[in-house]
């Protein structure tokens, strides 16, 4: 009996050591690109994620700009909550392996991990 407490007592410390190492967000550090072409232009978005962060960047030609928010990740989904032009924007995306998409209406839009 005292070596069935030994056992059960080592495989909930492993258990808990395996649970809390593997609670890091599998989205953080890293990089995810989009290339969008409509109309004769060329858009290319990059997704940053970091510790609950997202950086958002869009470049077009030489011109780029950047926003700043903040995501969450309940696999298979993500949230993405920004701020552009004093609006407060949330946009829902599902990641699959090494993409990520995110669909507006009939729009759809697909990051690649980079």
């Amino acid at each position: 009996m005292k070596k069935f407490a030994v056992l059960l007592v080592s495989l909930m410390t492993m258990g808990m050591l395996m649970f809390t190492s593997c609670s890091k967000d599998k989205l953080d550090g890293t990089t995810w690109k989009a290339t969008i072409t409509e109309s004769g232009y060329t858009v290319t978005t990059t997704l940053e994620f970091d510790d609950g962060e997202v950086t958002i960047t869009a470049a077009m030609g030489s011109s780029t700009h950047t926003d700043k928010g903040t995501y969450t990740f309940d696999d298979p989904t993500v949230t993405i909550t920004y701020t552009e032009n004093g609006v407060t924007q949330t946009e829902k995306g599902t990641v699959k392996g090494k993409k990520m998409t995110f669909t507006d209406g009939s729009n759809e839009t697909v990051f690649e991990k980079q």
